[in-house]
């Protein structure tokens, strides 16, 4: 089987792509009149990008170190939805939407991409076992 990537792989491909896609369009814009938050957010949409940008190599070529950086990927998103989350609460000018936002949409976001992580990193290992993908 050799190289070929499976359907997971594919869909997690196409989605990293959209997920670089959201960050270029987005990196410019002014979120917030604080100078902090603003630079927080630019750094954290660097490091995105370039974590991104590893993983989405390692993927495509199914090169070694692609489960490490499936943790390092997964991980960061999850750190940076968290952080991302604080700093709208705490510079938000209507907190009851926010707060609305955050004990719904993001509790629901971050389960969806444990789980997506979880079943993704099971997929990975069990396709490498049984030789249906092989790591260079």
């Amino acid at each position: 089987m050799g190289k070929k990537k499976t359907l997971y792989i594919w869909a997690l491909i196409i989605s990293e792509i959209i997920n670089i896609i959201s960050i270029f369009s987005s990196f410019f814009e002014k979120m917030y009149d604080n100078v902090i938050v603003n630079t927080f957010g630019y750094v954290l949409s660097i490091l995105a990008l370039i974590i991104a940008f590893v993983w989405l190599q390692k993927a495509f070529l199914l090169k070694t170190g692609l489960v490490i950086w499936t943790h390092i990927n997964f991980g960061f998103g999850l750190l940076s939805t968290l952080l991302s989350a604080v700093l709208i609460y705490t510079n938000s000018s209507d907190p009851s939407y926010v707060g609305s936002m955050m004990l719904v949409a993001y509790p629901i976001g971050i389960v969806i991409a444990i789980i997506i992580w979880v079943t993704f990193i099971r997929h990975l290992r069990k396709a490498i076992s049984n030789n249906k993908i092989q790591l260079d």
